[in-house]
């Protein structure tokens, strides 16, 4: 089976979780995930089954680049990958293989940022606006510690000016290399979810299918969050995000 390959190229709080959430309901596309986050348990355990060890990956991406695409199964494999996956940066470099799609994902970099402060200051990651509300409403002891990092230092540390640069350049980085990608804004995709993921399906050459915000959304709560917060999500919370 032929497998299209296609990097979710994005950064932290652009609604990339959401967005990846509801391409993985169609029936041929495949989410990778973030197999390059090695601070993500459950990448790591993906590379180990592999053999391999992010050492491995992070210092000879080219040559395991066949191994981060191993687990396709399916006619569209998604891997998504942002700024911070990579040490060093030439990361993406590395990943622009013949044969190897991009979706960028950009989000306005002023409204990145605030959201960026936001969930710095507070330690709520939550992956959509309506999931973010309720973990700030929801009091101490629901959000498991894993998932509320914060650092006020670290928020403190990253003037707005220094923010937009790194965006800029990540940006123009990816258009560099894949000059004909596909590109989706952020703020589109929280306006209309289903209207602007149709177009994504139909370049990828797949049939559109039947998706479900409500459901991704759902699946998210339960992944992202703890199993108290994400039945106050589903019960309390009705409507669109």
């Amino acid at each position: 089976m032929n497998v299209t390959r296609v990097l979710l190229i994005t950064r932290q709080r652009s609604g990339s979780t959401f967005f990846l959430a509801l391409l993985a309901q169609h029936p041929d596309i495949q989410d990778l995930g973030e197999l390059l986050n090695f601070n993500d348990a459950n990448s790591v355990a993906a590379l180990e089954r592999s053999n391999l060890t992010p050492r491995d990956v992070r210092y000879g991406l080219t040559e395991m680049q066949p191994y981060l695409w191993k687990p396709c199964t399916r006619r569209v494999c998604i891997l998504k990958v942002h700024p911070e996956h990579f040490r060093p940066p030439s990361g993406l470099e590395e990943l622009c293989a013949p044969g190897v799609r991009a979706i960028l994902l950009e989000r306005y970099p002023e409204d990145e940022y605030r959201s960026w402060q936001r969930a710095v200051r507070t330690g709520v990651w939550a992956a959509t606006p309506r999931l973010q509300r309720l973990a700030l409403q929801s009091g101490d002891g629901l959000c498991p510690p894993n998932r509320c990092w914060h650092d006020l230092a670290a928020a403190d540390a990253l003037p707005e000016r220094k923010f937009l640069r790194q965006h800029q350049k990540w940006f123009r980085k990816a258009r560099a290399l894949w000059p004909t990608a596909t590109v989706v804004r952020s703020e589109e995709f929280f306006e209309d979810p289903v209207a602007t993921v149709w177009p994504v399906l139909r370049q990828l050459g797949l049939p559109t299918s039947e998706l479900s915000p409500s459901k991704a959304e759902e699946d998210l709560s339960r992944r992202m969050l703890d199993k108290e917060l994400a039945q106050r999500a589903l019960a309390n919370t009705p409507g669109a995000l």
